[in-house]
């Protein structure tokens, strides 16, 4: 076989161990539960924020 036939037979492989695999799965845990976290207060802040400039209070469709 050429050499070139081998060097490109090698590019297309990846070979990841088994500790970057671990490395790389808890960073996206981190990642994603910081996103979900962030994304949870970043809406709470918006509905207070619009809740003060619209001065929109629940309605009540009880009274007691």
């Amino acid at each position: 076989m050429s050499r070139s036939y081998e060097a490109t037979k090698r590019v297309g492989a990846m070979h990841i161990s088994g500790e970057s695999l671990l490395v790389i799965l808890i960073i996206g845990l981190v990642a994603g539960w910081s996103a979900i976290i962030v994304a949870t207060i970043g809406a709470v802040l918006l509905l207070v924020i619009v809740r003060l400039v619209t001065g929109a209070y629940p309605r009540r469709r009880w009274r007691f």
